[in-house]
């Protein structure tokens, strides 16, 4: 990673964001109202949990910033094509949370594809063929480079940005970068594959972690979401990312048991699709790509 340290850069103003139309209506839950062509909404942000099978891509649309937090997996190509449907033609920010395949997969397709101002990466090493890729990807782009550490701010347009997680020395894999993003009074946390270790972690600091939506660690893992941090989060609604009837058993049992026992509602984008959140800073909605199945 020594190639590209140091080349972080101020991020330029971008363009307003191609986003839909919709009435936000308090902290409203709409299911399988199926989502419509992205239209502009000024004044808001569109948070998007994109269907991309067992990994993760959340895409976050405002006035002023376009970011992208992971890339999907790497045997599949159904990324950029969902990033044009929301008429994405360039990207602030570009957060890989960690260097594993299911969400650094599309990355270099996404670098060599759309201008890009700066990738965000923990610094941890990986030997696959997947992160060697996204490595000449970035060298070969003119993004900036950043590893951002705990307690690190930025603001993104309107967006406020706090980083969670890691600290040094990194510890493994999955102490990953974790992030709060806020949009006026209302908040987003996601901690990638995150595990209860790392999560106790970020509590120790002291810094906000509440949020009104929780994207879930680890596609629902036992590994994560511990009861603590949970409580601690306090979010509205919950949202995970996972393939349909895939091999890991995500999300968990364990996990789902704790949610109800809180009376946290959740979401997965295998039952749900693609997941979005609509919100103007004060209320938010959520509208979902189709209904739950029997």
């Amino acid at each position: 990673m020594d190639a590209v340290r140091g080349r972080r850069r101020r991020l330029p103003v971008a363009f307003l964001s191609l986003l839909m139309v919709l009435v936000l209506a308090g902290c409203t839950l709409v299911d399988g109202a199926g989502l419509p062509d992205p239209q502009p909404l000024a004044g808001h942000l569109v948070v998007s949990y994109l269907d991309v099978g067992q990994g993760d891509a959340s895409l976050l649309q405002a006035e002023g910033c376009t970011m992208l937090i992971d890339t999907g997996r790497h045997d599949r190509q159904d990324l950029l094509p969902l990033l044009q449907q929301a008429g994405v033609t360039a990207l602030d920010v570009l957060v890989l949370t960690h260097p594993h395949a299911d969400h650094i997969g599309q990355a270099a397709r996404v670098l060599r594809t759309l201008p890009v101002a700066e990738v965000w990466m923990s610094g941890w090493e990986h030997t696959t063929a997947t992160f060697e890729r996204t490595l000449d990807a970035l060298l070969d782009s003119e993004a900036g480079y950043w590893e951002p550490r705990t307690g690190d701010t930025h603001r993104c347009g309107p967006l406020f940005i706090q980083i969670l997680n890691p600290s040094e020395p990194l510890t493994d894999i999955h102490d990953n970068l974790a992030l709060r993003v806020s949009f006026g009074q209302v908040a987003f946390l996601w901690t990638g594959d995150a595990e209860t270790r790392h999560e106790e972690a970020m509590l120790a600091t002291g810094l906000p972690v509440v949020a009104q939506v929780l994207q879930l660690g680890h596609h629902g893992s036992r590994t994560s979401s511990g009861e603590r941090f949970l409580q601690a989060v306090d979010p509205s609604v919950a949202v995970y990312s996972a393939g349909r009837d895939n091999d890991y058993g995500h999300p968990h049992r364990e996990v789902m048991e704790r949610l109800e026992a809180l009376g946290i509602p959740v979401y997965g984008t295998d039952v749900y699709g693609t997941i979005r959140v609509i919100t103007d800073g004060r209320s938010w909605t959520i509208e979902t790509e189709r209904e739950p199945g029997p």
